[in-house]
């Protein structure tokens, strides 16, 4: 703009007269170059049908190049009426920008209305009397949490399904609700004797409260969302489906899963600590640096699961079944795995200090410097089990089945192996042991014990 005249272009400046009669001039002059010369460029062409085709091709290529410079025109003559109008109404670049921030903000806020708007009713429908009601603010939730980009209400709405699970769980709630609303207020301890009786006849969770877990599963697999940790502690999910759930870092302190479900479910660095797993399943899951100290895991399935790191201090998995599990470096102080089924299980430098394994299955497990001192290994199997470097110092080995066992460079200190069946002087040559380390009739004590040498290599 100059002198506060709108700056104008040659074209523009030209009267209308003149700029019609150049439109129209070439509008003609390509009429007729459209018409004239591809004749000319094919006339020398013999055959008429290849000549005709060719004019014709010539001819089209001409008005398709028409129509791009056409489209080319527009496109500048748009964008030099947007540059006009921006000049016109004195708009500078940097109110441009302030309005667009505006805009955005204007937005957000709106959406963030919305937002809020949605929660509020999602949290109205979880109160209501309705099923049907109660599983839609549950999906709603889902949705939010997915939709909105704000870390706080992505946590906040995990906080507020986990509470939902722990209260709507509860076996005391589960009776209550069940009642008539004018029924007549009961003792307490009767109340819970009542409120135990309903829920174990139940058998599974009330639908919501699945419908709940499931959808923490499905938000806690979401990695782009800033969740925070599900807090399921002391919740009633006795025989709950949660097959394939992510519930890493959850809290289940004392969380009752009696016969739950949780094959293949991601229970990374998970507390269970004295939670109730007792006939639940949970092949195929990743319990890698989880919890479990004093978990009731009484035949419970853990068929190749995943227990590296994990701690099981005091933990009861009488009669579990553990084929191929992993638990290296797990931490089994005290615990009770009297016949359990440990076949082909890794306990690499597994501690079971303390820990009961009577009549445990341990054939062809790999025990390689485990720690099991002063544990109790009556009449287990451990037959072609790896025991090399092994700590046994004080175990008790009774009875137990050494068909094959690795015992080389083993610490035998102490031990128990009276009537230990199908030992050989093979294998304890290999290991380490003292003179209170008691055999089987008719194997010696090495001579190098008596000296307190490394057994000599074989």
């Amino acid at each position: 703009m100059s002198d506060g005249k709108l700056e104008q272009s040659w074209w523009e400046s030209r009267p209308p007269w003149v700029r019609i009669s150049i439109i129209v001039g070439a509008v003609l002059v390509f009429i007729l170059i459209w018409w004239l010369v591809p004749p000319l460029l094919y006339a020398a062409t013999s055959d008429e049908a290849v000549r005709i085709k060719a004019i014709t091709d010539t001819r089209t290529a001409l008005l398709a190049g028409l129509v791009g410079i056409g489209a080319l025109g527009t496109f500048w003559m748009n964008s030099r009426n947007v540059k006009l109008t921006a000049k016109t109404l004195g708009v500078s670049e940097a109110n441009l920008r302030l309005a667009e921030r505006s805009q955005k903000e204007t937005f957000e806020l709106t959406e963030r209305g919305h937002l809020t708007d949605r929660y509020t009713k999602a949290i109205e429908q979880l109160g209501n009397d309705k099923l049907d009601v109660r599983l839609g603010g549950i999906y709603a939730l889902e949705q939010l949490a997915s939709d909105s980009e704000q870390a706080r209400d992505q946590a906040t709405i995990i906080e507020v399904l986990s509470a939902f699970v722990r209260v709507h769980s509860a076996p005391l709630y589960q009776y209550k609700a069940s009642l008539p609303k004018d029924a007549q207020p009961e003792p307490a301890e009767e109340e819970h004797r009542k409120a135990f009786e309903y829920v174990n006849k139940l058998g599974r969770p009330p639908v919501d409260v699945q419908a709940t877990v499931t959808v923490l599963g499905r938000l806690l697999m979401r990695s782009e969302l800033a969740l925070g940790r599900v807090d399921l502690s002391e919740a009633w999910l006795r025989r709950a489906n949660l097959t394939g759930a992510n519930l890493t870092k959850a809290n289940l302190l004392k969380a009752n899963l009696t016969e739950a479900t949780l094959d293949t479910a991601n229970l990374t660095a998970v507390s269970l600590t004295g939670a109730d797993l007792t006939k639940a399943t949970l092949n195929g899951s990743n319990l890698t640096k989880a919890t479990l100290d004093g978990a009731n895991l009484t035949a419970a399935s853990l068929f190749r699961a995943d227990l590296t790191g994990a701690r099981l201090f005091r933990a009861d998995l009488t009669g579990a079944r553990l084929v191929g599990a992993d638990l290296t470096e797990a931490r089994l102080d005290k615990a009770n795995l009297t016949k359990a089924n440990l076949l082909k299980a890794n306990l690499t430098e597994t501690t079971l200090d303390e820990a009961d394994l009577t009549g445990a299955h341990l054939d062809r497990a790999n025990l390689t410097e485990a720690s099991l001192i002063q544990a109790n290994l009556t009449e287990a199997g451990l037959m072609q089990a790896n025991l090399t470097k092994a700590t046994l110092v004080e175990a008790n080995l009774t009875a137990a089945h050494l068909d094959r066992a690795n015992l080389t460079e083993a610490d035998l200190a102490g031990a128990d192996l009276t009537v230990a069946i199908y030992l050989i002087q093979e294998q304890v040559d290999v290991a380490f042991g003292d003179k209170d380390t008691l055999f089987p009739a008719g194997l010696r004590r090495p001579e190098s014990w008596n000296r307190g040498e490394a057994p000599e290599p074989r």
